[in-house]
């Protein structure tokens, strides 16, 4: 009883504004057309070959695009207009992921982490995998779920320092470009500016599995030469401030579907 009320002390500290708002969840969405970062935003876009209607994201996903979409709307107009109703059929869905749960989560820690700052080994399952447990462990973590997976993998080689090999890989402000060295610890990571890499496009807090804990949801886009750019959704969680981040359970991330 007195670690819980603890928690909540902690909590009421951490999260004055949200425990206090009916809707807490505060997305980021890139408005069509100007790509500027809106947290709303409205568009017209064709419902039939003659008849336009404006939308509203995210208050009208679960009735107004639901019902144009499943009446074929997304059909219509020009390649641009097409390209916007699936736009807007990305956002909508990832709205339903982030309201999994309707009322703010008791318990919270990870919304004091600087994610755009982030240590890579903070946030990869596969580098602790590698650091703990030697390399053969990262063959079970391949998922998009890890950031890691789409970074290069090389030997290292004898002559390479080891302080070089164990440099802090680190976003700075939302971007890094790197690649993984395997060695005899495991896997260790070091920055390169003309590697493949990431950029953060967007941090989001939603409980999404219903568990009553916080989580933090990375939007990422892949950077470097052969990498399709379409948003990874990144979701991760921990229940104690000293606790790896790890995947949230029982989830179903939302794929982003190309548009032909």
């Amino acid at each position: 009883m007195f670690l819980r009320q603890t928690r909540l002390l902690t909590l009421g500290l951490l999260l004055p504004v949200a425990t206090a708002m009916a809707d807490y969840i505060q997305p980021s969405f890139a408005e069509p057309r100007t790509g500027k970062k809106v947290s709303s935003y409205s568009v017209d876009l064709p419902v039939s070959r003659s008849e336009k209607k404006t939308f509203h994201i995210p208050t009208g996903c679960k009735a107004a695009v639901e019902s144009a979409w499943l009446s074929g709307a997304q059909q219509w107009g020009g390649r641009v207009d097409r390209s916007t109703w699936w736009k807007v059929r990305r956002d909508c869905d990832y709205m339903d992921f982030l309201r999994r749960s309707p009322n703010p989560p008791e318990y919270d820690f990870v919304s004091g982490y600087d994610f755009r700052n982030a240590y890579l080994k903070d946030l990869s399952m596969r580098l602790r995998c590698g650091r703990q447990e030697g390399s053969d462990c990262t063959t079970r973590q391949t998922g998009n779920e890890d950031i890691t997976s789409l970074l290069p993998i090389v030997e290292q080689a004898a002559e390479v320092e080891p302080e070089v090999a164990l440099q802090p890989c680190q976003f700075e402000n939302g971007m890094f470009r790197g690649k993984m060295l395997k060695g005899p610890s495991g896997l260790n990571c070091v920055t390169d500016p003309l590697s493949s890499g990431f950029r953060i496009i967007a941090v989001d807090y939603a409980d999404v599995n219903g568990d009553n804990y916080q989580d933090v949801i990375l939007r990422l886009i892949p950077i470097g030469p052969g990498l399709r750019r379409a948003p990874m959704i990144v979701p991760l969680t921990r229940r104690e401030f000293d606790e790896p981040f790890t995947t949230p359970g029982n989830i179903a991330i939302p794929s982003y579907r190309p548009h032909r």
